[in-house]
């Protein structure tokens, strides 16, 4: 994992999160999330980590970034819902 600067958050840029091809096999598989759907979110084509695990192609930084930043939203998606259903004292979940 290494950050790099995100200018895609509007006028201040923020830190991301670029994972490697192995963290985000690992945390989408963690969350129950198939890689074709995390693609899709990034809007990549569907087969791009299986080509990138066979070494066809070389990910791209920018490929990098976009599907690191779908697969964090997705796993703040899923906190925020667990904190929702279960709760967490002292901390409120937005409607």
């Amino acid at each position: 994992m290494r950050l790099q600067r995100d200018s895609s958050t509007g006028n201040s840029p923020m830190l991301l999160q670029v994972l490697t091809l192995d963290e985000i096999e690992v945390r989408a598989s963690a969350i129950g999330l198939p890689t074709t759907v995390l693609c899709d979110d990034a809007d990549l084509v569907p087969s791009t980590l299986s080509r990138w695990r066979a070494k066809q192609v070389v990910p791209r930084p920018r490929s990098l970034r976009r599907i690191s930043r779908a697969l964090i939203e997705r796993e703040k998606a899923l906190l925020v819902h667990l904190i929702g259903l279960h709760g967490v004292p002292g901390i409120e979940v937005a409607a």
